[in-house]
């Protein structure tokens, strides 16, 4: 009798210990799983300039494919010495194609959103580390969509002649010149479809942080 009570005790104290180790496993995973909050945010800092490249570079291709072969890429500071230099594209609205007239502000949200889908596909077998920095980098892209479409909301649309040099208030200015479409109802649909996407965007950055493998 006491031999056997001597080996249940020994399993008892075995699955104890068992208990404990696989807990101690799923703690540590869900501790590494995730970078940590230093780590996202200097992540996302430098995700910030090269996003603005990007953004400015798409703008640079289309202006010079669709009529302003001078278009460039250029450094502009603000109005305040302490303000940092942003890279923005330069060209000349005059000599865009009409087609080019709506495709050059787009084009640079056009190119961040590209290269988010690119960042979020390369991940696709990566470990879960590379799929958190990689996801990183895509939710700073594809924050380029609802950040615009706020400025546009924002912004007086059809009150300047020229360029504001705010994407989508600059499509809408053409639009509403070409068609007389309303200016509010442009922003409303604007305002919807970004909803649409932050919600698309949010639950599939959210898939590649916490799953284990990342599908479509």
């Amino acid at each position: 009798a006491a031999a056997g009570r001597a080996a249940r005790a020994g399993r008892s104290r075995r699955r104890s210990r068992d208990i404990e180790r696989r807990n101690l496993r799923l703690t540590e995973g869900s501790v590494t799983r995730q970078p940590r909050l230093p780590l996202v945010l200097l992540l996302v800092l430098m995700a910030a300039p090269v996003h603005l490249v990007v953004h400015a570079l798409g703008q640079t291709a289309i202006a010079r494919l669709t009529g302003d072969a001078d278009a460039a890429l250029r450094l502009h500071s603000g109005p305040s010495s302490r303000t940092p230099w942003i890279p923005v594209a330069t060209y000349d609205p005059g000599k865009l194609s009409p087609v080019g007239r709506v495709l050059t502000p787009l084009g640079g949200l056009l190119c961040t959103q590209v290269a988010a889908l690119g960042l979020l596909a390369a991940s696709a077998r990566r470990s879960r580390k590379a799929r958190s920095y990689l996801g990183t980098f895509g939710g700073v892209f594809l924050a380029d969509v609802p950040v615009q479409v706020a400025r546009a909301v924002l912004a007086d649309v059809g009150s300047h002649p020229r360029p504001m040099g705010i994407d989508l208030a600059d499509v809408m200015t053409v639009v509403h010149g070409w068609t007389g479409a309303s200016v509010v109802g442009m922003k409303v649909i604007l305002v919807v479809f970004s909803i649409g996407y932050c919600l698309v965007a949010g639950r599939v950055l959210l898939r590649r942080f916490r799953g284990r493998s990342w599908a479509p």
